[in-house]
């Protein structure tokens, strides 16, 4: 229904991403089940994997419902946790089949018994390794700020999988145990261990190591030079240790800042400058412009503020990239290698232009904040500008911001209330005037028979002639002796400065 003529682009689609999430968890968990499988086909047989792979998909659904009835959603922490606990979950239900596995090649006890023996002679040890691993998880749900409700889907989601794992370990898996596994000999096992080719080959490794005192020392020596070396990477940069990596996204945003007061058309210029940039990248999809006004409010835009961004002096360009299968470069790197450009155009153009990648965690205004406090104001804008002027020096530091804005002149209008009376105009005329050339007025209204409602007449002085004090001169008021009387006689302007934002933080 969309008319001819108007293109229409998704510029965001928070339902795509998180099917694309879920898809991606159902992916590797298909994988981790072949993985599993795979292993224990060729350690202990092909109905071992098979019980074994049982146990991944019944403890995810489990733990999906007691997240649901619990009223959690499904998320990107959720499928992390989820995917966190895939190494984890299968550990229990491997040791319960392994040890009946062993207990029918020894063939003491009948099948019944055998796996009632395997489950008892393992079960505490597999309760409190469990648990251990719960209890290391738990900590994180008393996390305050804003990574607690964020990070809140792990403590839950991982010690509920771990947990329901334990049970299905001990139900479902002796179960399916006692139904599906054979009680007869399968390959090395009838040969006794030492004799096995595993064990000759794990002896011929480790009996020097443990025999010869000089190889000891030698392989003791060789582990702690590869742990040193392995602290040293990232001293040498070869690992850049980050709290959460950089995910590959489809889109990242430009943020524009010109000078306070900046006119919308040389905003605009500011933004065309940039896009026609834009256009040659080879992984570019789309982008949209919005000048005067924030891009469509994101999770990254909650806190950086980007739903005030309402000012003639502001714009934003959201670029999409095409999907991440079809390029090469990551979204990280694409932004690395445009920076340089952006930059040149920046400082053409006389503006201040941010490259904003969506966070892979909580977002943060940006990665390094320096905080100012003090009772006076003046002083504390004079450190920012110093601190400003040192972060650029500072190497790998860019797009560099501060809240402190430019001076802006401001003129105060005060009525000569003199000349005014003598010429027989009151001050509200005076201000009636110079608000309706200056802002606008609704003067009356027009009632136009198809119109649902009366439609204003809207009275304004064109944009040319309300730029500047100059202007007042070819504004008349009229006398009450039909006098007209310019505006700029009645008033006199006193120039100052607009005030400046004071910021708050914990009341200080």
């Amino acid at each position: 229904q969309v008319p001819p003529g108007i293109a229409v682009t998704v510029t965001r689609n928070d339902g795509k991403t998180a099917n694309d999430a879920v898809n991606e968890l159902v992916f590797h968990l298909i994988v981790s089940i072949i993985v599993v499988i795979v292993l224990l086909y060729f350690t202990l047989g092909w109905r071992e994997a098979a019980i074994v792979a049982l146990a991944i998909p019944l403890t995810l659904f489990i733990t999906l419902a007691v997240g649901m009835l619990a009223g959690q959603t499904i998320n990107r922490i959720t499928l992390f946790a989820l995917i966190l606990s895939l190494g984890l979950l299968v550990d229990d239900a491997i040791v319960v089949v392994e040890n009946i596995h062993r207990h029918y090649q020894l063939q003491q006890h009948s099948r019944l018994q055998g796996a009632i023996n395997a489950v008892n002679e393992i079960g505490m040890p597999t309760i409190l390794a469990t648990f251990t691993v719960v209890l290391a998880f738990i900590p994180m749900a008393f996390v305050t700020g804003m990574m607690g409700p964020y990070m809140r889907p792990i403590p839950f989601n991982v010690p509920v999988a771990m947990i329901t794992s334990l049970f299905v370990a001990f139900i479902v898996t002796p179960w399916a145990s006692y139904r599906l596994m054979r009680g007869e000999h399968h390959g090395d096992h009838s040969v006794p261990l030492e004799e096995t080719k595993s064990y000759r080959i794990y002896r011929r490794i480790l009996a020097p190591l443990l025999e010869d005192g000089r190889k000891r020392r030698v392989f003791m020596g060789v582990v702690l030079a590869v742990f040193l070396v392995t602290m040293a990477f990232p001293l040498v940069q070869w690992v850049k240790f980050r709290m959460l990596p950089k995910a590959n996204k489809n889109t990242f945003l430009v943020s524009i800042d010109m000078p306070a007061g900046t006119a919308l058309e040389t905003t605009d210029r500011a933004a065309r400058a940039v896009g026609n940039y834009l256009r040659r990248l080879p992984e570019l999809k789309d982008y949209e412009t919005y000048v005067g006004t924030g891009s469509v409010i994101d999770f990254n835009g909650l806190l950086r503020g980007g739903a005030f961004r309402e000012q003639s002096h502001f714009a934003d360009i959201r670029v999409n990239l095409v999907s991440k299968e079809e390029r090469k470069r990551k979204s990280e790197e694409i932004v690395l290698a445009i920076r340089p450009e952006i930059a040149k155009i920046a400082a053409e153009q006389g503006a201040n232009i941010k490259l904003v990648e969506d966070p892979p965690g909580p977002p943060v205004r940006a990665t390094v904040v320096a905080e100012i406090y003090g009772p006076d104001y003046a002083k504390q804008r004079q450190i920012a500008d110093d601190i400003r002027a040192l972060f650029a020096r500072t190497d790998q530091v860019v797009d560099i911001d501060d809240s402190v804005k430019e001076s802006q002149e401001k003129y105060q209008l005060v009525v000569d209330k003199e000349k005014a009376a003598r010429a027989g105009i009151s001050t509200e005329q005076i201000v009636q005037t110079l608000r309706m050339s200056v802002s606008g007025m609704a003067v009356s209204t027009l009632h136009v028979p198809s119109a649902k409602n009366p439609v204003g007449i809207f009275l304004r002085l064109p944009k040319g002639g309300r730029s500047g004090l100059s202007d007042l001169d070819r504004v008349y008021v009229a006398g009450p002796q039909g006098n007209q009387v310019p505006l700029s006689a009645l008033v006199t302007a006193e120039p100052s400065e607009t005030d400046k934002a004071v910021y708050h933080k914990n009341l200080e």
